[in-house]
């Protein structure tokens, strides 16, 4: 017999936005608690005791459903995690471990084998406290889906990218699936979005806006619509369209507001990173 567990993320999800209140998450906890869902997901700890204490007041509320609360990037953070939580009826433990090339280097500061052995250092280190504890390993290369909701809102998309690759101004077009240069020359001049970084083989050099997107008979978008700044003569008026493969391989930030930001809005409250005057990252401010 197949079993199906529910997972609600609204705690996890809606955290760092601002919009709500102590008394309503615990609310709400102790709703989805009644209807009977099996686990309730709260957010990594960013704001010292005032977090500690939302965890501990949720977990007296919890009665049935698994308790499972994010733990950060450091083995502290795991045990500061858990003594926030132990006092639940089902308390688990949930490891989120960025697994996207821009965000080892730019959060975690860690290269892939790194970012392995810091993922069995943390499992371990959760283990130790509990045998309820859940892996996940996060795709952030892409902020598709804050982009998304900021577009749906009737809101533009500021984002900085390099141009300069798969492009046609004639048809103004970008897509990197419409260039193969192996048939011509027999090399495979393929490359990830890691690998053109760290062979400084591509750097955002122009700013752009997202006005909006297509989305395809499976839900997902197809093709992005941008406002450029090259003038509005010719095909679109001056706008351009991307493919969503150029969108995933070529687009270097986006900003969107907190808001949309879910779970990851709690970057804003960490040590910001200070770039070398050559990252590339940061080579739209020159």
């Amino acid at each position: 017999m197949k079993t199906i567990e529910i997972s609600d993320v609204t705690l996890r999800l809606s955290d760092g936005g601002g919009v709500l209140s102590f008394k309503e998450r615990v609310e709400i906890a102790r709703t989805l608690d009644r209807l009977g869902v099996d686990q309730i997901e709260l957010p990594a700890l960013k704001d010292g005791k005032g977090d500690v204490l939302r965890n501990k007041t949720i977990a007296s509320v919890v009665s049935s459903a698994r308790l499972a609360a994010a733990a950060g990037l450091t083995e502290e953070s795991v045990e500061e995690t858990w003594e926030s939580v132990k006092g639940a009826s089902r308390p688990a433990l949930h490891v989120m471990i960025p697994a996207s090339a821009v965000q080892m280097e730019y959060l975690c500061h860690k290269k892939a084998p790194a970012i392995l052995e810091l993922a069995k250092a943390l499992t371990a280190r959760a283990r130790y406290f509990t045998e309820r504890v859940e892996f996940s390993a996060l795709d952030a290369t892409r902020a598709e889906p804050a982009v998304l909701r900021q577009l749906q809102d009737g809101e533009v998309v500021w984002f900085g990218s390099d141009c300069g690759k798969f492009g046609d101004r004639d048809s103004r077009f970008w897509d990197d699936q419409s260039f193969d240069s192996l048939p011509a020359t027999g090399l495979d001049v393929a490359m990830t979005k890691e690998e053109m970084l760290d062979c400084c083989d591509s750097a955002m050099n122009h700013a752009m806006c997202f006005t909006g997107v297509n989305i395809g008979e499976d839900g997902k978008p197809n093709r992005w619509k941008i406002e450029n700044s090259w003038g509005s003569e010719g095909l679109n008026e001056g706008y351009y369209m991307a493919s969503d493969s150029w969108f995933d391989l070529l687009v270097y930030q986006a900003v969107v507001h907190k808001k949309y930001l879910g779970d990851k809005a709690a970057i804003l409250y960490t040590d910001p990173i200070v770039l070398d005057p050559w990252d590339p990252i940061g080579s739209l401010a020159d």
